[in-house]
């Protein structure tokens, strides 16, 4: 994936000092980054480098904003993306969340961003190359990804017949997605 996709994916193209900063950059990739110390151990959830230009952390909870626990940790984990070089941003990616609440979390230095989106960007993006009929593994793999999360994080059913309590909110996503 290219860098930036990976901004388009997580909703920050129009972040433009990040913009700037990744173009060309190689990407290398972690997952739960241990910090802390031995007795208080914690684990940034996901920690994308794009070269020393620039670090995007990522903060995944699989609930809504307002369910979501261990908020608390999000002042250690800016604090300790402030130390990586070049330009930074941290993300906080939940189920939901209200303008109010993106308002309060950008404050504390964090873009809070939805699976719903991710979602509809992965699909965006994978319509994207498969029209150019390059590299179809590639889209075809982040298609399973969206799936995965409209199923298990944002409750889309798939009933073979019948009618689908989150019938209207599947709709009015593919909806949003056809636009």
């Amino acid at each position: 994936m290219s860098p930036e996709q990976i901004l388009g994916i997580f909703g920050l193209g129009e972040e433009r000092e990040l913009a700037v900063a990744v173009c060309n950059q190689q990407v290398k990739v972690a997952r739960e980054v241990v910090i802390g110390t031995p007795g208080d151990l914690k684990r940034l959830d996901l920690v994308i480098r794009f070269g020393s230009a620039a670090t995007l952390l990522i903060e995944i909870k699989r609930l809504s904003y307002e369910r979501a626990g261990n908020l608390g940790n999000l002042e250690p984990y800016r604090e300790r993306l402030d130390m990586e070089p070049g330009v930074k941003e941290a993300v906080l990616l939940v189920t939901e969340a209200t303008e109010a609440e993106a308002t309060e979390i950008r404050v504390a230095g964090w873009l809070l961003r939805t699976w719903r989106g991710v979602g509809l960007a992965l699909r965006r993006e994978a319509a994207r190359i498969c029209k150019s009929g390059k590299d179809l593994l590639k889209p075809g793999l982040w298609l399973c990804f969206a799936g995965a999360i409209e199923q298990n994080l944002l409750g889309f059913e798939v009933a073979a017949t019948g009618y689908s309590p989150s019938a209207r909110q599947t709709k009015q996503y593919l909806e949003e997605f056809l636009s």
